[in-house]
């Protein structure tokens, strides 16, 4: 996943998730969450450094991903059939 300065275009950084399907952004909290299927994971990571805080195993194949304001979780939606 490659981060991108808006305003000039430029590449300011880059994050190893690999068959990223979604991100959801905790502002308040100052991470980012990534949905991978390398295997099924959410890597944790800082909003501001980009660094890879933890990678957490979840289903095979998380799709959707979300970060609920009020309950302060994140919630991940798997497609891939139940084993």
């Amino acid at each position: 996943m490659a981060v991108l300065d808006l305003d000039s275009g430029a590449i300011i950084g880059k994050n190893p998730g690999k068959s990223i399907h979604g991100i959801a952004v905790a502002r308040d909290l100052g991470r980012g969450f990534i949905s991978c299927s390398d295997p099924g994971s959410v890597i944790i990571f800082n909003l501001r450094t980009l660094e890879v805080l933890d990678k957490v195993t979840v289903g095979a194949d998380p799709n959707a991903i979300l970060f609920d304001q009020k309950s302060q979780r994140v919630f991940t939606a798997d497609r891939a059939p139940s084993v």
